[in-house]
């Protein structure tokens, strides 16, 4: 339900930040319909590189909302969107049933910059429990390291700041053994800092040496994924991607120590089946157009066809 309210902020935004573009104008103006601004976004964009901040997610974002919604002829139904947004808004302000219990655990001595604003408190990319102590949790942080708690969230320590990168953009823990732990480096997201690969610890944390994935910090590799396999946790599948947009899925099968390249595609997130490990599920969007990809074997994968609204 919060669609509506989202692509209505989305839109204003944009409009303020990339007005100079014919597609973004179309995405505001009646003159155009919805496939010709389409066709123009395809057009700018054809031959070159996606950049961040140049309106390629807003777009995509504002096409997947519009387009199950425009009329046959492309046209825009703005009345009925408007109703939809009313509705939606009304929604949300008479219910309940969706309000979370959340209590905020910290910090709360935020260090101010020196005009005396708030500098913020950082983010996190990854939050992990131990798959045998739901008490003890791990939270990995864009250029802040990898931080544990024993006692549920309330204390943390880390052990990471003599690592060569503090940014960690994913964690894996051995479901049969938490002490084998793989972390990977960077940050994911925003470039923070980028990667050198994937860490391994065999002592719950306390220490950490490279793998057979590895990589110069020139190369600009950021990590997105590291799944370990619960029927076979030698097995250690991982996907990257670079700074470009491009991306890579290698898998070990000796617990990290040597990694083989099996998919070109950036899958910014899988996921294994749960009834079959055997089945990895992957999805690529940053970079590029949107898919959906499946391993049957965790080796060779399948570029799948997602059904359309007509």
């Amino acid at each position: 339900m919060k669609k509506i309210l989202f692509v209505f902020c989305i839109s204003i935004v944009a409009n303020q930040v990339f007005a100079q573009s014919e597609w973004v104008k179309g995405m505001f103006s009646p003159e155009l319909d919805f496939y010709q601004t389409q066709d123009k976004f395809e057009a700018y964009w054809d031959g070159k590189t996606i950049e961040k901040g140049k309106g390629w997610k807003q777009f995509k974002r504002w096409e997947a909302f519009m387009e199950p919604r425009v009329n046959p002829d492309g046209t825009f139904p703005y009345k009925a969107l408007y109703s939809e947004y009313l509705k939606t808004r009304n929604q949300l302000r008479s219910s309940n049933s969706s309000q979370a219990n959340w209590t905020p655990v910290g910090p709360t001595q935020v260090p101010l910059q020196s005009s005396g604003r708030k500098r913020g408190i950082g983010r996190l990319n990854v939050i992990e429990f131990d798959p045998t102590n739901p008490s003890i949790l791990w939270v990995g942080a864009p250029a802040g390291g990898l931080w544990k708690s024993l006692d549920g969230g309330l204390n943390w320590s880390s052990n990471t700041d003599l690592l060569p990168n503090l940014g960690v953009s994913d964690i894996a823990i051995d479901p049969s053994n938490s002490d084998i732990m793989f972390i990977a480096t960077g940050d994911r997201d925003a470039g923070d800092t980028y990667s050198y690969g994937i860490m391994k610890s065999s002592d719950g944390g306390l220490s950490w040496d490279s793998t057979g994935l590895s990589f110069s910090f020139v190369q600009s590799y950021r990590g997105n994924r590291i799944l370990i396999n619960p029927s076979n946790t030698d097995q250690i599948i991982v996907s990257t991607r670079r700074a470009s947009g491009t991306g890579e899925v290698y898998r070990s099968t000796d617990g990290g120590v040597n990694f083989n390249l099996h998919l070109q595609k950036n899958l910014v997130s899988m996921e294994f089946n749960p009834t079959n490990p055997n089945i990895i599920y992957g999805g690529s969007q940053i970079g590029g157009p949107a898919g959906f990809f499946k391993s049957t074997d965790t080796v060779s994968y399948t570029h799948l066809t997602l059904p359309t609204k007509a």
